[in-house]
C-alpha cells in the first residue's frame, strides 16, 4: 500500500468526518479516517488540530478573539466548554487590560485567542452569551 493512500475500513469506507475550528466550531472541511482502530465508525465532527478555519484567521488580523467559558462545565483544560458569548477584541484594549500581567499578555497576543470564565465575561461588560448547547 503506497504510503499517502487511504485504507478503506471494511464497515464504514472512507470513514468520513466533518472537521470543526477549534476557535469557532463551524465546519471547516472533510476528513477521510479510512480504516480506524477496531473499524470503528469515524465521529461525525471531530476538531483534529487547533489551526484556526479561514474566518477566524480574518478575524484574528483584526483583534483577539474572547469566547467565554463555563468552568464547572469544562472537563479538558486544553478545550473547554465554551458558553455562547463571543468577541472580537483589538490589541491596544487587550493591552491596557492585561498590561500587568506581560507573560500572560504575550501568550495571548501571539495565539490571537483568550477563554474567559462567564463572571468575568460578564464583569467586562461584554454582549450577552447566547446559550451554548455543545
Amino acid at each position: 500500500m503506497a504510503k499517502d493512500s487511504i485504507r478503506l475500513s471494511e464497515k464504514h469506507g472512507l470513514n468520513p468526518s466533518l472537521e470543526v475550528c477549534y476557535v469557532c466550531g463551524k465546519d471547516k472541511g472533510v476528513i477521510l479516517f479510512g480504516a480506524l482502530k477496531g473499524d470503528v465508525e469515524a465521529p461525525r465532527k471531530a476538531c483534529i488540530t487547533k489551526a484556526p478555519c479561514d474566518e477566524c484567521k480574518t478575524w484574528m488580523t483584526q483583534g483577539v478573539i474572547c469566547i467565554s467559558i463555563d468552568p464547572n462545565k469544562s472537563t479538558d483544560k486544553e478545550d473547554p466548554w465554551r458558553s455562547g458569548g463571543w468577541a472580537v477584541v483589538k490589541d491596544e484594549a487587550i493591552t491596557k487590560l492585561l498590561s500587568h500581567n506581560e507573560k500572560l499578555l504575550a501568550s495571548i497576543l501571539e495565539h490571537r485567542v483568550m477563554f474567559m470564565d462567564d463572571e468575568v465575561w460578564d464583569s467586562i461588560g461584554f454582549p450577552p452569551r447566547k446559550e451554548n448547547d455543545a
